[in-house]
């Protein structure tokens, strides 16, 4: 058994102080030296963590539900938790409030962007206690910005070769008879390669000769007679190109990958919306905590006498 194990489930059944979990500690190590530098060193991790306060010369486990002084600090644990709820429900992507895209409060009041942004760091704080929750959020993350990244990469290598063929910098939509060509053309092709990866582009290549204009899946993305072959043959070949196919591929095996995690993040922030709402406080602290006071296991609320 590990020692920051030993420390966590010692601290659990009562507060103590660094030699109490040294003697616990020592059966597991080979020298009195080894256990005492496998106590401290997993102490200040632990407090660096907020998950143990020492005070008296004791080291107290801090998140212990039922470690408060008295019910007026569990309560104000209990409100903070709650105001959370928004913060935790936009961290997991979920818009449980109606069409309007607005997060709403628990008591159906809309929050501002700039309160639900506070929100969702403090709620993001309190996560770092719940490891599994907190690596199936890191992993979508991790998906998400891969995908992101590839996709970014990929539509400015194919701005800059349009540039180079068409003399034009791709722009958007312009109205009038001035030539241009759409700076969504990399996107549209991108979406085009993983929609219809196995068909070709003619049936979805437009030409509007009242207004000169070439269009690519319902979208003006050129304009003058001179750059329809030159539009038309650039998409045609990337289409085709083997290297931006497998790109296409890998940006959206990613972006599968980011949004099986976040399935599964929904769920898990969904459980834990539901023991807030049934009054378990969030575990670990945040900048926005309130002051809340603690007494060892023997003495909490509710403890037997």
């Amino acid at each position: 058994m590990s020692a920051i194990r030993i420390i966590i489930d010692k601290l659990k059944e009562k507060s103590c102080s660094k030699k109490e979990l040294m003697e616990v500690v020592s059966e597991y190590a080979k020298t009195h030296e080894a256990a005492r530098k496998r106590v401290e060193r997993n102490l200040k991790k632990l407090c660096e963590m907020g998950l143990v306060e020492k005070r008296d010369d004791k080291y107290h486990w801090y998140i212990y539900p039922n470690l408060f002084e008295d019910y007026a600090d569990l309560e104000a644990k209990r409100t903070h938790s709650r105001q959370l709820i928004p913060g935790l429900k936009s961290i997991a992507g979920l818009r449980e409030d109606g069409l309007t895209g607005i997060m709403t409060s628990e008591d159906g009041k809309p929050i501002p962007n700039e309160y639900l942004r506070i929100l969702e760091e403090s709620a993001k704080e309190h996560l770092h206690y719940y490891p599994e929750i907190w690596k199936v959020l890191t992993e979508y993350l991790e998906f998400t910005n891969e995908s992101n990244r590839i996709k970014s990469e990929l539509r400015k290598e194919l701005e800059r070769i349009l540039e180079v063929e068409t003399g034009l910098k791709p722009r958007e939509y312009l109205s009038g008879n001035e030539s241009f060509v759409s700076m969504a053309i990399p996107g549209l092709i991108y979406d085009h390669i993983a929609d219809f990866l196995s068909q070709g582009t003619s049936k979805f290549l437009q030409y509007d000769e009242v207004k000169g204009e070439l269009w690519f899946h319902g979208t003006a993305i050129a304009r003058g007679a001179h750059l329809f072959n030159i539009v038309k043959n650039f998409i045609d070949r990337q289409v085709e190109n083997e290297n931006v196919k497998e790109r296409v591929c890998l940006a959206e095996e990613r972006q599968a990958e980011a949004y099986r995690k976040l399935a599964e993040l929904q769920e898990n922030v969904r459980r834990l919306i539901l023991k807030i709402r049934s009054g378990e406080p969030l575990l670990g602290r945040c900048g926005t905590c309130p002051k809340v006071y603690f007494k060892p296991q023997s003495q909490k609320i509710g403890a037997e006498k």
